[in-house]
């Protein structure tokens, strides 16, 4: 049996679905892709991180805004020319082959991860500014990564212009398909080649021997070349007994933001996932911690990554919160996290009896105390995101074990991000 469950309100959703069956497959994935959203409005030059979430990987590109009062960085007139911004009230400008200064690159991370294999259309609105640029180049360009890079690759760009960005006063269009490679999580724009390698034109008005162009509308939007559909069976069982399992299995789709619900029969579940889409998936039984996945992209038939045995919940079980992420080196949770978090809490909410212990554990890397206060810090991280749900601080213990408790070789990348980890233990 599959039930299909709308998670908006029924008129709500009606008028959702209609301007999705257009579009749900044109969804940009660069956050903030116009820079109209800005935590201060800029003031000086090099202030492009007041863009959120953008972020400066290379030299000083500036911010410009309507908003602002200094007119070296005003729109539509400033210090390097004139210009209407093609949406909104702000863009931003990054320099080329500037004498003795690095290019200026620009990047963000993207709303989530491309998916390998899957084609974009990619792309940007450029002007070169035209006051100030002595040079009018090609191959300005986007790069993509899995980290920001304060020194981007040369001579590479997964899209680019081939021709020379205009010498007159009107946005170009950079755009183009890329296929995935990979599962990149960063954008990253600006030049990413020397001056031979590009095509140059000289423009002797200008008072700068260096290209500047001004960049607005980036978009990164997965092609409307599927969806494939995709079978994924699988049993799951009790860990101690290895009795099957009856219960449900719940998959909900982030981009429509629907679930789907099948039943889990004699412990076998049949579900269909379609490869356009990201889903969270959860298989429930009555008694066991879930089996959770988030973030699932099924793209050319990859295998699910579920476990076949189940935890039951009594005392003295020990449960591995994997779907737990912390920002590099700190305690802070990620976005990605609170999906488990929020079941977890809803457990301990429904099973009133239940005291836990939460405990942090890290790789080997570091010193001792440094690693023993860092776990100890994201266990009480979870500690917290529970209170705030509900839970009594009562029922809720913390432990900080550092590399004491490693379950996997720390001698691999594998065998760390393995050791890296928060459980909770049923007191």
């Amino acid at each position: 049996m599959k039930l299909i469950i709308p998670l908006r309100a029924t008129t709500r959703l009606i008028i959702f679905l209609v301007i999705l069956s257009g579009s749900v497959h044109g969804q940009n994935l660069v956050p903030n892709p116009s820079f109209e959203k800005f935590s201060v409005c800029p003031t000086e030059y090099d202030q492009v991180d007041r863009a959120t979430p953008w972020q400066k990987y290379q030299g000083s590109p500036d911010y410009f805004g309507s908003c602002t009062g200094n007119k070296a960085i005003k729109i539509p007139k400033n210090f390097f020319g004139y210009a209407e911004p093609p949406t909104g009230g702000h863009f931003v400008g990054v320099a080329c082959f500037h004498k003795n200064v690095p290019n200026e690159i620009i990047g963000v991370a993207l709303k989530k991860p491309l998916q390998k294999g899957r084609r974009y259309k990619v792309g940007f609105k450029a002007l070169l500014a035209q006051t100030y640029s002595g040079l009018a180049v090609s191959n300005l360009g986007i790069l993509f990564t899995n980290q920001p890079v304060s020194s981007p690759q040369a001579g590479k760009a997964h899209v680019k212009s081939d021709s020379i960005i205009n010498t007159d006063s009107a946005w170009k269009l950079v755009q183009g398909e890329f296929l995935a490679d990979d599962q990149y999580t960063h954008l990253t724009l600006g030049m990413f080649y020397n001056q031979a390698e590009c095509k140059v034109k000289v423009r002797p008005q200008a008072f700068n021997n260096s290209a500047y162009y001004f960049i607005d509308d980036i978009f990164v939007i997965p092609i409307s070349d599927c969806p494939n559909e995709y079978q994924y069976t699988g049993k799951v069982m009790d860990e101690d007994t290895q009795a099957p399992l009856k219960g449900v299995v719940k998959y909900y789709n982030q981009d429509t933001e629907t679930e789907q619900v099948s039943s889990l029969e004699e412990g076998i579940y049949d579900i269909s996932l379609e490869d356009c889409y990201t889903y969270n998936i959860e298989i429930e039984a009555e008694g066991y911690y879930p089996i959770i996945t988030v973030d699932f992209q099924p793209v050319g038939n990859k295998p699910l990554p579920l476990p076949t045995k189940m935890t039951p919940l009594k005392s003295g079980k020990t449960i591995i919160l994997k779907n737990i992420y912390f920002d590099f080196n700190k305690a802070t949770l990620k976005p990605a996290s609170f999906f488990e978090l929020n079941i977890l809490a809803e457990i301990l909410k429904k099973n009133k009896d239940i005291r836990v212990e939460i405990s942090g554990h890290t790789d080997n890397v570091g010193t001792n105390d440094y690693n023993l206060q860092l776990s100890r810090q994201r266990a009480l991280t979870v500690k917290t995101f529970l209170e705030e749900k509900g839970t009594p601080v009562s029922r809720l213990v913390t432990a900080g074990y550092g590399k004491t408790q490693p379950i996997a070789d720390n001698a691999t990348d594998e065998g760390r991000a393995l050791n890296r980890r928060v459980e909770f233990k049923i007191l």
